[in-house]
Order: structure tokens, then C-alpha cells, then sequence
């Protein structure tokens, strides 16, 4: 049964803009309409596109859509709609369901004349990618210094501290091109006088901008409150200051003067806290200022962005020139990694989408296109990005052809760091408004998932946070949350406050106060509720609160499964099995042995191993031998040694990792303990990933010890096992892997945290590409000196932290969305306030909470 808003949005005759909320049921939506055009429009799947934002979801969206027709068959006795049916069934198999990739993947093997790439070209994965970067950088730095010289390149050395230092932001470079050669075409095609100037009008302008939009509510919050303190006390030292300040606050004022007596006033009336000070000034008894007390200390917060050195022309010049030598090497870099890349028929991911783009500005391509694809569906469209945007909207031609579906929430966009463009949606809405109407711009409000208690929290908490938005910055509007489920569930929201506790016996600090009664507490619903461990989740802003939850939980005896945790080639199994071969590579290598003795292939105790250091001998393979004469247990333990040495000169290595794994019980042994389920996966995954590694050709004992070694020092990124949904355990995942997942109790565990200040930094390159290549420099090439910033630089600053605090706040929003019956908010507090770029900073400030008070 649809509701009347998913029934709107079965327009297929329009351009639809639909908006989402949280368990609104928008896959089902999809799926319906995808079946609505293959019914009643006569069109074969092929002129259909659905684009995912993952290939899970690709595949969940072919699921459902192959259920409803399943689903209509059953229920169907009309012959000629069973008969098409049944075609739709089978033409399933090859429809256009995937991700942007995929699609574009498909555009490109259509048209590789136009696109100038071999027909048969390979996508490669980020490894392969991330290899052939870095030799083209470690190619291109050597030729220059060892044949040139090169001074650009000595200078940008120096600049950066070192060679290594410099290739990791050329690296980082190569890797975001896209945003680079939009840098290059729209403000490096200047000269460095032209480019200055560039940022010196940028700065101005948007400095403009950004006190324009704060000065009106932060004179009338900071004179309401220095009024009140006047009022009291007229001869108030501090209150004066501050009404002098403000007189001065004239229309005449330059942008810059002006700014600079807003920060004067800021340090009159806040402490170096950043709070509105008490002492000898405001006593807000009764609360009646909180409003505007909270509009200075934020706007305070904000204000630090901006310090910036008088010499603008001086250092504006030197970033200009910084980023024609930077683009000069970058180009040449780039150069060199598309020719690795073409001797070997290979493209990278941004490939495929940049040549995509390029080749749709062909008008043959594009009426091609437009001809083949009559109905486009794009789903989590808040996670966008312009280039996306210029691959759609051409073969729709403007939205003057076809049909375009659009379905995503702007208050779940949480991927800028993948480059996700809220502007993209807010202008594609624009398109469908002035093409079909603003009645096209639909919504569904209706949640299924959440409880009414966790519904109106929501609703409570987020309409204060998401007030007053500001496009610029990436702010979003609420919309309420009308809880439609049926059941009697009342739910319930909580707050686990911790502070840090002393034990009884020794007084010694709980070592993760936190962790502790998390287990605690999930062990009470399990007691209390008969919950299954599989109804439980436990989300993080950061991968790093994993390991304490790990060791907790472990003592607890509580089972959990870490989805999507990264660190596989740094897992003490992992190390279990580098250990092994190192030792079959070299029989005299003795950490490698003691490692594999202590660890589950034969469990060994420290003290034996200890008694086994005592017995003569040149190495500890040669005292196990001596060992194995009089003792049962260390004589079979040799022979499997011997035997594998012995095979190991001439097996197959994977057939050897699998031999190891058996003859000991190392799996069982594993498979045991309460992480057991992942820790079987990674190791069945290192087996697949070591036939890969076999099957490139001939590799040898050596080549498997280093690739190995490798791993476990460099690929800290690589992904744990995936577990099937099937695990009675309690998961463990950051709140980006939690998106479009669904639990009946979360916990958000560690609100506390905060991120890393996304600032501009000496000696590292920020791409932004309304403004440029930005880094801090040194003057007059003084590299031991102090780096200054550029003007441009503290605006850039305060747009990103406004940016970033929009994305915390959606972030926050998709975790407190993902609870169905219980949501469970965990943090430590103090007695000082928390920081603003927390969730428990902006549950303060959403719910205007006191976490001292006794009761909340």
C-alpha cells in the first residue's frame, strides 16, 4: 500500500525531485517506479537507467525490483500483462541498474574512438592506481634533479621540508586532478600579477559576504547583552568598552576595519575560553540571554579563522607563483601516470568519469545517448558532485528530452570528502522546477522506522540545530519526521554520561570508562529484553574507539563484528601468518619462530618459550630441535616445521597457507572466540587475496614474504572481511558505513570526540577549486621562518569550518536515524563545555542542555 506521497511520485510523465526522509521507504519508492515505466511505457529495460551510489545498493535495488515482479505474477491472471511479465523477468538480467561508474564504463566501451582509449581497457583498482602514481612522481622528480637541476623544482623541496614531504602532495595532487585542472583552467591560465589580484578580489568579495552575514545578529545579541550589564551597573568598565566599540561600528567602515573591531569586542566581552565572560561583567541569573549568548560565542569561535598578515600583495604574489611551479610539475606528472596507464590499456576511476564528460560534449555521442537511455533514475543524489551532474543533465538535453528521476535527502550528504556537492542537488531541483513546475519538487515525510519517541526527538533536536541555513556553507532546512509505524513501540532515547571512576581495590583509572558501560549496558538489554546480539549496533565517528570496544567486549564475553573496519593486513592473524613464511623464507630468523610458536598454530606458553631460550644452540630452531629429542608435544611441532620447509621450496603457496591452516586447528582456534566470525573471514579472504597474488605470474617464497611485509606497513586502509547479515553479533561500524542501515537499539559511543582542525597548513597543499592551490608560505623564501597565509586563506578557513560544522550536524543526523526502537547516546563529560564540532556539543546546543545539572 503506497502512501499519497509515494503515489505522487509515480509521476512518470515529469521530471521528479524527491525528497527522502529517514526510513521513508525510498528504495521501495524506486523499485515501484522503475516497474511503472517498464509496464506502461513501451521501452525495453535498456532505455531505463537506475544509479545507485554503491554497488550493494545496485544490487539491493535489483532485488526489490525483481520481487515486485515476482510479486505482480502471483497476483496477475490477465495473460498478456503475465506474458510481459515474464519477458521483464528475464530482460532483468541485463538491465542498467548500477553505480555512476559502471554506467559511464558502459558509455566508454560504446565509444572508445571518441573517448581516444583502447576498446579493451581494464579498470584498475586504487592499489594498482596508487602504484603507478608513484612511480611517475618518483620518475619525473628524479629525471629533473639528476639531468636539470631544477630550480622550480629545488625551491618547492625546500618549501615543503623535504623530497618525500613534496611527492606525498604531488601524490595527493595526481589523486584529485579533476579538482586540479578545474584550479588550472579557471584561475592558472593568468599570469602571477593577474593570478594575485584573482585572490585579492576574492578575499574582498567574500569577506564582504561572510560579515554581512553575521554583523546584524551579532551587534544586536552583543547590545542586548551590554545593555543588560548597563543597565545594572552604568559605570561598568567593560560594558562602556563595548558601547564605544559599537559606536564605532560605522557605515564607512572597510570590510577589513570593520572586522578588525568586531574581534576587538569579541576580546572585551569573551574570555580566552570563547565564552561571554561572568566575572565583573554579565550574571545571566534566570537564562534570559541565551539566545544571544550562544550567537556571540559562536560567531567568536568563528572569528579566529581570520588572522592575516597587511602585506597582501607580497604574499598574494607568492602563492600565485607557488601554484604555476606546483601545476608546472603536476602536468608533467600527470602526463607521464596517463602513459603508464595507456601502455597497459588501463583507466582509474576518475578516468572514467572525466573522459565520460568529454566525450558527451560530442553532439553524435550525446543524441546517441538521449536516444538509448528515455529514463534516468539517480538515487542518494545528495551525494553528487558536478561532474556527475554535466555527465546526466547533457543526455536529457537541459531535462528538454526524456525523464529524469532524482531521490535523495540533503540532510544525510555526508560525503565531502568524497566531493558530494549539496549545490549540485539545489540546482537540479532549480532545473526541474523552472522544466516541470515546483509541484514536482516532491517529499516523503512519512518515517517507518523510527519510534515516536525517537521521532520526536528528531524532530526536537534537529529543528533547532538545522534553523536559519545558509546555502553558502552547505546549511540545510528541517523537515519534521511524521512517524508512521503501526506497532505499539514507544521507544526511548538515553544518555550514557560518563566520567572517568577510580576502582575500589587499587584506585587506579578505569582504562575505557566508556567501553565498560557500553558492555554493561548492552549486556542489560540482552538480560532485560531478550534482544538479539544482532539488534544491536554500535556507531563511531572514527574507526580508532574500535580496538577499546574490541578489548571490552572480548573480557565481556559479549560476540561483535566490526563492519568495514579497516587495519585487515595489521590483525594479529595476519602477523600470525607473515611470521610462518618469514621463518619458512629463513629457518634462523627467531622472532618469526617465537611469534608462531606463542600463537594459536601451536600455542606455546611465554614460560615454555622462556625454558626453550635456555637450551644451547645457534638460533631457536636449533634448540626446538634439541627440545623435540626429549618432549612429545615439541617433537611433532618439528616435524611439521621440517615438512614445510621442505615444501616450500617447490608448492604452490596458496596450497601451502591452506596446508598450515589445516594440519594445526589455527581456524578452530580462532573460530572460538567472540570475534571468532571475523577473524575466519579475514583469514579466508587473505587466501583469496593470495591466489590473486599467485596468479600474476611466477612468485616465489621471497615475493609472497615481501608483498606481505608490505601490506602490513603500508595498506593500514584495507578493509576487513565483509561478514554476511546473518551474524548473531553486535556490530561495530563508523556512522558512514551505517547509511541506509537500520537497528533496533544504536548506540552512538564516544559523542565526545572531535575532529582534526581542516585548516590550511605549512607544507601541505589544500585543493579548492573556486580559489585555487592554497598552502602557507614562507616570505622572502625564509624556510626556517614563520609561514604566513595569504588573505585568501582565512576566508577559505571560515567557509570550510561553516562547512564542515553543516556536515557534523547531518552526520549527527544520519547516526540518531539509524535507531528503529532505541537510541542509546554515549560520551564523556566534564565540567567544562563541550566542543561545538562534537555531537555532544550540538546535542548541547539543540537541546540547550546543562550536562551538570543533576537532572537533564
Amino acid at each position: 500500500m503506497l502512501t499519497p506521497h509515494q503515489q505522487a511520485a509515480l509521476n512518470i510523465d515529469k521530471h521528479i525531485s524527491l525528497t527522502a526522509n529517514a526510513g521513508s521507504g525510498k528504495t521501495f519508492v524506486l523499485s515501484k517506479r522503475y516497474l511503472e515505466i517498464a509496464l506502461k511505457k513501451e521501452v525495453s529495460l535498456r532505455n531505463i537507467a537506475a544509479i545507485t551510489f554503491t554497488d550493494k545498493a545496485a544490487s539491493e535495488l535489483y532485488k526489490k525490483i525483481a520481487n515486485e515482479i515476482e510479486a505482480k505474477m502471483a497476483e496477475t491472471v490477465e495473460p498478456k500483462l503475465k506474458r510481459k511479465l515474464e519477458i521483464l523477468r528475464r530482460q532483468l538480467v541485463s538491465a542498467n541498474i548500477s553505480t555512476i561508474h559502471s554506467f559511464c564504463i558502459d558509455i566508454l566501451r560504446q565509444f572508445p574512438v571518441e573517448a581516444g582509449i583502447d576498446a579493451n581497457f581494464t579498470p584498475i583498482d586504487e592499489t594498482a592506481s596508487n602504484e603507478l602514481v608513484e612511480l611517475s612522481i618518483e620518475d619525473i622528480i628524479n629525471h629533473k634533479l639528476n639531468n636539470h637541476g631544477d630550480e622550480e623544482l629545488k625551491n618547492l623541496i625546500r618549501l615543503f621540508g623535504s623530497k618525500t614531504a613534496f611527492s606525498k602532495q604531488l601524490f595527493y595532487l595526481i589523486k584529485n586532478r579533476k579538482n586540479v585542472l578545474t584550479c588550472a583552467d579557471n584561475i592558472y591560465r593568468k599570469d602571477v600579477p593577474g593570478i594575485a589580484e584573482f585572490f585579492n578580489s576574492s578575499f574582498n568579495y567574500q569577506l564582504q559576504e561572510i560579515v554581512k552575514g553575521f554583523e546584524e545578529e551579532l551587534i544586536n545579541s552583543i547590545r542586548r547583552i551590554n545593555d543588560s550589564v548597563l543597565a545594572i551597573k552604568a559605570d561598568n568598565e567593560t560594558g562602556l568598552k563595548i558601547a564605544s566599540s559599537l559606536a564605532e561600528l560605522t557605515p564607512d567602515l572597510n570590510v577589513i576595519e570593520k572586522l578588525f573591531r568586531f574581534k576587538q569586542i569579541m576580546g572585551s566581552i569573551c574570555t580566552d575560553k570563547g565564552t561571554v565572560k561572568i566575572r565583573g561583567y554579565f550574571k545571566d541569573e534566570f537564562n534570559r540571554f541565551a539566545k544571544e549568548k550562544r550567537s556571540v560565542e559562536k560567531t567568536n569561535s568563528l572569528l579566529k579563522q581570520f588572522e592575516f598578515e597587511y602585506e597582501f600583495k607580497k604574499i598574494n604574489n607568492a602563492l600565485a607563483k607557488f601554484g604555476k611551479d606546483v601545476l608546472n610539475i603536476f602536468s608533467e606528472t600527470a602526463a607521464l601516470y596517463n602513459i603508464k596507464k595507456t601502455e597497459n590499456g588501463y583507466l582509474d576511476f576518475e578516468d572514467i568519469l572525466l573522459l565520460t564528460q568529454n566525450i558527451i560534449l560530442h553532439s553524435d555521442v550525446r543524441n546517441y545517448l538521449s536516444s538509448q537511455y528515455k529514463y534516468i533514475m539517480i538515487d542518494e543524489y545528495q551525494d553528487t558532485n558536478e561532474l556527475q551532474y554535466n555527465i546526466f543533465l547533457p543526455i536529457l538535453d537541459g531535462l528538454r528530452k526524456n525523464n529524469l528521476f532524482v531521490v535523495g535527502d540533503e540532510k544525510q550528504s555526508i560525503y565531502m570528502f568524497r566531493d558530494a556537492e549539496l549545490e549540485v542537488f539545489r540546482r537540479t531541483k532549480d532545473d526541474i522546477k523552472n522544466s516541470s513546475g515546483s509541484e514536482q519538487l516532491l517529499s516523503l515525510p512519512d518515517s517507518f522506522r523510527m519510534s515516536p519517541a525517537i521521532c520526536l526527538f528528531t524532530n526536537t533536536l534537529f529543528g533547532n540545530l538545522f534553523q536559519n541555513p545558509h546555502p553558502r556553507f552547505n546549511e540545510v532546512a528541517h523537515s519534521d519526521l511524521v512517524c508512521a509505524r503501526s506497532d505499539e513501540m514507544p521507544g526511548s532515547v538515553e544518555l550514557l554520561a560518563v566520567k572517568k571512576e577510580k576502582t575500589e581495590n587499587d584506585e587506579a583509572e578505569i582504562e575505557f570508562p566508556e567501553a565498560e558501560l557500553t558492555a554493561k549496558k548492552i549486556i542489560q538489554i540482552r538480560n532485560a529484553d531478550a534482544a538479539n546480539w544482532n539488534d544491536i549496533a554500535i556507531l563511531c565517528r572514527k574507526r580508532k574507539p574500535f580496538a577499546e570496544l574490541e578489548k571490552v567486549f572480548i573480557r565481556y564475553k559479549i560476540p561483535f563484528t566490526i563492519i568495514g573496519g579497516k587495519g585487515f593486513y595489521q590483525r594479529q592473524s595476519i602477523y600470525d601468518i607473515y611470521n610462518y613464511f618469514s621463518f619458512l623464507l629463513d629457518n634462523g630468523n627467531d622472532t618469526a619462530l617465537v611469534g608462531i610458536l606463542r600463537s594459536p598454530f601451536f600455542t606455546i606458553s611465554d614460560t615454555e618459550i622462556y625454558k626453550l631460550s635456555l637450551i644451547e644452540g645457534n638460533n631457536y630452531f636449533d634448540k626446538l630441535k634439541t627440545k623435540a629429542q626429549s618432549e612429545f608435544k615439541f617433537k611433532n611441532i618439528l616435524a611439521l616445521l621440517q615438512n614445510n620447509v621442505l615444501l616450500s621450496r617447490n608448492s604452490d603457496i596458496p596450497l601451502l597457507l591452506r596446508k598450515i591452516l589445516d594440519e594445526t586447528g589455527y581456524i578452530s582456534v580462532l573460530a572460538s572466540r567472540k570475534n571468532g566470525v571475523q577473524e575466519t573471514a579475514n583469514i579466508n579472504k587473505l587466501i583469496k587475496l593470495t591466489i590473486q597474488f599467485n596468479a600474476k605470474g611466477f612468485k616465489t617464497l621471497y615475493d609472497y614474504v615481501n608483498w606481505l611485509k608490505e601490506s602490513i606497513e603500508s595498506f593500514e586502509d584495507e578493509a576487513q572481511a565483509a561478514l554476511a547479515d546473518d551474524s548473531n553479533s553486535v556490530n561495530i561500524m563508523t556512522v558512514h558505513q551505517s547509511k541506509g542501515l537500520e537497528y533496533p537499539y544504536v548506540f552512538l559511543y564516544k559523542c565526545a570526540d572531535t575532529a582534526q582542525s581542516n585548516s590550511v597548513k605549512a607544507k601541505q597543499i589544500r585543493i579548492d577549486k573556486n580559489f585555487g592551490l592554497l598552502t602557507k608560505l614562507p616570505l622572502d623564501d625564509n624556510y626556517f621562518g614563520d609561514y604566513q597565509s595569504a588573505p585568501i586563506i582565512s576566508v577559505v578557513d571560515y567557509i570550510n569550518k561553516r562547512k564542515n560544522l553543516a556536515e557534523l550536524k547531518r552526520l549527527f543526523y544520519v547516526a540518531v536515524t539509524r535507531a528503529k526502537d532505541h537510541l542509546i547516546i554515549s560520551s564523556e563529560v566534564t565540567d567544562k563545555l563541550p566542543n561545538e564540532d562534537s555531537f555532544i556539543g550540538l546535542l548541547r546546543d539543540g537541546l540547550e542542555i546543562d550536562f551538570n545539572e543533576e537532572k537533564l
